[in-house]
């Protein structure tokens, strides 16, 4: 018994440690280096795949909340093929939604592909500026953005960026992860 609490113990260290490896992002591309979009005119369309990467012990699950602003309408969406439950909150995706797959992902995933129009444009030359966020899932306990890892234990990665419309990215920076970073691109 006192051996078997050990090794569950261990695994549970380990999972805790690997966890700063772990990270959640919407982006423009499906290879995760574009993460803001110029659209400039009335009617522009645009991608946002949400990717995840796991941590050393790879991932089962993702869950989050995807806001999408006012300015900006979901015209589309392709989930990724491996997976095999969706459940969005009954408030809706800004609220969260837990993607399962149904296979261990060892490596960057994309999770959801949407396609967005811009709708809401003010009148004049000035384009939308806005941004499309990932956030904490709002009906999952603790309220935060989690992934599953492949031995089932529940951590919560980094949220790494959001999808900056018509302004600069900005990445989720901690002085304590910024070599695994940019080792990763």
């Amino acid at each position: 018994m006192k051996k078997a609490l050990l090794i569950a113990a261990a695994i549970l260290f380990v999972a805790s440690a690997l966890n700063a490896n772990a990270y959640i992002g919407i982006w423009n591309d499906i290879g995760h280096q574009v993460c803001s979009v110029a659209a400039t005119t009335p009617y522009s369309t645009f991608s946002g795949y949400l990717m995840a990467y796991p941590p050393e012990i790879g991932m089962k699950s993702v869950e989050c909340s995807v806001q999408i602003p006012t300015t900006v309408y979901k015209i589309g969406e392709v989930a990724n093929p491996d997976i095999n439950l969706t459940m969005i909150h009954a408030n809706g995706l800004g609220y969260g939604g837990t993607w399962n797959f149904a296979t261990c992902h060892n490596d960057w995933t994309y999770v959801y592909q949407w396609t967005f129009l811009i709708y809401n444009v003010p009148p004049g030359p000035v384009p939308v500026v806005d941004v499309i966020t990932i956030g904490p899932h709002y009906g999952a306990v603790p309220v935060a953005a989690n992934m599953a890892t492949c031995l089932v234990t529940k951590i919560q990665p980094t949220l790494l960026t959001h999808l900056y419309i018509n302004q600069p990215c900005e990445y989720a920076v901690e002085e304590a992860s910024w070599g695994a970073i940019k080792s990763m691109f």
